[in-house]
């Protein structure tokens, strides 16, 4: 029997604090769930801790994690949706992030999931020497710091969807338009359009090839007749699970 969305809601808000307490060893890492007030059937998600979750750096607390996300149903009436989500890096003590990955379901002036840099480049800098020094540093960031170099900017890596879902080139050339006013025929928007479309459906082709269960269980759950094929497909977890 499929859940209902208030049950799909709480299950997701478990599945967030089950990554969190497997990630961090210290801090309250609770999330809070409630049902919007004002627009019945949506949830707001947000970290207990009001300042956000405890970062720490050699057991300092040295950054907070904050969470804002809103969900609701899907078009069908039967799943869950994220309407909005924020996941932001503070330092500690300060209220300016580091940086923050937002995404609106409704953005239409900026790309709908985007990442923000707030951190004035020393600030950035100054925290990637100190993780640098830390006993869990990774070995490329420990380098920096071992030969005395200091770290740049440009040598942190912002994770962006993954094999399957990373922005297009139409997406690295509408934001660059848009934002950096550059000129452009009239009619580029049609062109980004059509070669976003194409790239998009080639990626999720892709994806179906990668897990072809999950694709076969989605269309059965649409009143699809899907028949099993005589040899299965092996799903490839790779792309499911690397950064």
């Amino acid at each position: 029997m499929a859940l209902s969305i208030a049950e799909q809601a709480e299950q997701f808000a478990l599945d967030i604090m089950e990554t969190l307490a497997g990630v961090l060893p210290a801090g309250n890492l609770g999330v809070n769930l409630v049902e919007d007030g004002d627009s019945p059937g949506v949830y707001i998600l947000t970290t207990s801790e009001e300042r956000g979750i405890e970062l720490q750096v050699s057991g300092s607390t040295r950054m907070r994690f904050e969470i804002d996300m809103k969900l609701s149903v899907d078009s069908s009436g039967k799943w869950l949706k994220v309407i909005k989500s924020s996941y932001v890096v503070v330092p500690e003590g300060d209220g300016t992030p580091y940086f923050h990955y937002d995404y609106p379901v409704d953005a239409s002036q900026v790309p709908a999931a985007h990442i923000n840099v707030h951190a004035h480049r020393d600030d950035l800098i100054a925290a990637l020497v100190l993780g640098g020094r830390s006993g869990a540093a990774k070995n490329r960031r420990r380098d920096f710091v071992n030969r005395g170099r200091l770290p740049r900017v440009g040598s942190f890596h912002f994770p962006v969807g993954g094999p399957r879902f990373r922005p297009g080139l139409e997406d690295v050339l509408e934001v660059a338009v848009d934002e950096f006013g550059l000129d452009h025929r009239e009619t580029y928007r049609t062109a980004l359009q059509k070669g976003r479309e194409r790239f998009r459906l080639r990626q999720l082709a892709a994806a179906v090839r990668d897990s072809p269960s999950t694709a076969a269980e989605v269309l059965r759950g649409l009143g699809y007749a899907v028949v099993e094929p005589t040899l299965a497909h092996e799903p490839k977890r790779d792309w499911l699970e690397r950064l």
